[in-house]
Formats: C-alpha cells, structure tokens, sequence
C-alpha cells in the first residue's frame, strides 16, 4: 500500500458561476459522458431511426438534420433539426402511414381491378388531404434550419 497521493490529473475551477472539471494533461475541459460512453452532444433521443432518415447529417450541437421534399411537405423543401421528442413522434406517423399501405394493398388484393380504383382514389385523397396535415406534423418535430 502506498502513502503517496494520487496525481492531481483533474482539477476543478469556477467559471461563470458554474463548475468545470480540467484535465490538467491537456488543459481541456472534460466533457461529461452519457450512459453509454459517449459524450452527451453525440447521444440522440432518435437513436438509429433519425440517424436512418437524416442519413447521418446533423446540426454543429448533434441534432439529427431531416430533410423533406415538397411532395409531402407543403414548406418544402426543407430541413428540420429535430427535436427531444421528434423523432418519436415522427416513427409513430410512419408506422400509422405504413398501416394505411397495408390496408389499401390488402383492398387491391381483395377486390382485384376494383382495387386499382380504390388505390388510386385514396392516394388522391391522401395528396390532398395528407399533405397539410403532414404539414403540421413536421413543424411539431423540431426547428427549420
């Protein structure tokens, strides 16, 4: 066992009223670390479905970047950095948006060419209705950018 104290690596200094860990190897400040290992500006709340939709792009403080095209977007083109809960809100429209795929391509497969008619009188009503509403959607998951 040893007498010694440990090296001083760290110290802690107050700046601007708030408290700041130093390494003092680098003379840098050391940056707090999420959960899982990585620093808390690379988490984010999205997790691999922003990352898949935003294709990797992100905002200088770490927020997933979506970019929207005007077929669906009424404002767009346009990107929107995404907010805490954005990127939930938006799964839950994909997947509402994914039933209603099904539910019309099990209408085409169960009505035959009647379905061809069904199929395309909702995809019109969807344009239609749908964008606007999709609208509305995107503004609530974060800013434009």
């Amino acid at each position: 066992m040893t007498t010694r104290p440990p090296s001083p690596r760290y110290r802690v200094v107050e700046r601007g009223r708030r408290l700041e860990v130093i390494d003092t190897r680098d003379g840098e400040p050391v940056r707090p670390r999420a959960p899982g290992g990585l620093p808390i500006s690379s988490r984010n709340p999205g997790g691999a479905f922003a990352r898949l939709l935003s294709r990797g792009e992100r905002t200088p403080d770490g927020r997933y970047v979506l970019r929207t095209r005007g077929e669906f977007d009424a404002r767009g083109p346009r990107g929107i950095a995404l907010a805490e809960g954005g990127a939930r809100l938006l799964a839950l429209v994909l997947g509402g948006v994914a039933i209603l795929a099904a539910a019309v391509l099990a209408a085409f497969a169960w009505l035959g060419f009647g379905g061809l008619v069904v199929t395309g009188v909702a995809i019109g009503m969807a344009m239609q209705h749908g964008r606007p509403a999709f609208t509305r959607v995107l503004d609530r998951l974060g800013e434009t950018i």
